[in-house]
């Protein structure tokens, strides 16, 4: 997971915060699709698509179908909690980066998640 780099323009570093609204996307290794001009420094980001992310459940059993955010832990997704606003539970708008296509009871791993900044 990585996000937004608030000092330089263009370019990304690893989330370090929960819920963070700069989430950019996800380092790809294996991208379906290409865009822009490769050069030293860039990585190579995944927006959409399917893509394996690391993933901490630690906080909370990831199911499919979960929305996922940024952790604490850097570089790493959670499984997102709604917040009840007048009694209507909401997910932290800017804050979601996909949904989980596999499950992840415990601990650390890694998923397939169909990415979908929101």
């Amino acid at each position: 997971m990585v996000i937004l780099d608030m000092e330089q323009s263009n370019q990304v570093i690893a989330s370090t915060h929960a819920y963070d609204t700069k989430v950019a996307g996800v380092i790809s290794s294996m991208p379906g699709l290409l865009l822009g001009i490769e050069g030293e420094g860039k990585v190579k980001v995944a927006t959409t698509g399917r893509v394996n992310v690391k993933v901490d459940a630690s906080k909370g059993a990831i199911k499919v179908g979960d929305l996922l955010v940024t952790s604490d832990k850097p570089g790493v997704a959670m499984r997102s909690e709604t917040l009840d606003l007048n009694g209507v539970p909401i997910h932290r708008p800017g804050t979601i980066v996909g949904k989980a296509l596999e499950p992840l009871a415990e601990g650390a791993g890694e998923i397939l998640v169909l990415l979908s900044l929101q």
